[in-house]
């Protein structure tokens, strides 16, 4: 699936997603080969499936919950619009693995969950501005609070400091380096 954004286009293989779904989420926590490098060397040591599941899911989740985007009924299932062709994008693809986002009221947001509908109680939602550069939701589940931010890799990274409790940041920096050289 492509979507173009002025002079550049942001592509999606959501065929990619369905088997990041398929395979990442089951309970025996094996990973297909092509998976198998990513959890193999993180901070020296081999991360347990169960663990990298967890982070894949707060991800998912993230990208599932902090967004403007609004659900509407459609030919072949949801629709998503929103003012950005990214966040549209991301939300699209966080359905595709399984984490779609179904509706949004003053203060509950509905997800279906890998085939189960939750819900979640939004406690407090802060914009995107150009001065923040980042979104975030405080976002209230089974009696657990949590925040969820995007934004910026440069404002994301900067409350990221402390390597020992972020094992995927120097990765993470690795990678948007590389990203940024390709242009």
């Amino acid at each position: 699936t492509k979507r173009k954004k002025g002079a550049s286009q942001i592509m999606w293989n959501f065929d990619a997603c369905k088997v990041i779904r398929r395979e990442l989420f089951t309970e025996d926590y094996s990973l297909p080969n092509i998976y198998k490098e990513f959890g193999s060397n993180i901070l020296g040591q081999r991360m347990s499936m169960k663990l990298q599941r967890d982070y894949l899911k707060e991800f998912w989740l993230c990208l599932a919950l902090c967004h403007d985007v609004i659900a509407s009924p459609g030919e072949g299932g949801l629709k998503y619009q929103g003012t950005s062709p990214d966040e549209v994008t991301l939300v699209d693809a966080a359905k595709e693995v399984g984490f779609a986002f179904l509706n949004r009221t003053h203060n509950t947001m509905q997800l279906e969950i890998l085939g189960e509908e939750q819900s979640f109680e939004l406690l407090q939602k802060i914009d995107f501005t150009s001065e923040r550069k980042r979104m975030s939701v405080v976002i209230k589940q089974n009696g657990l609070l949590k925040l969820y931010c995007k934004g910026a890799d440069n404002i994301i990274l900067e409350r990221c400091e402390d390597i020992r409790s972020q094992p995927f940041r120097r990765a993470t920096k690795r990678d948007l380096t590389k990203f940024a050289k390709q242009g």
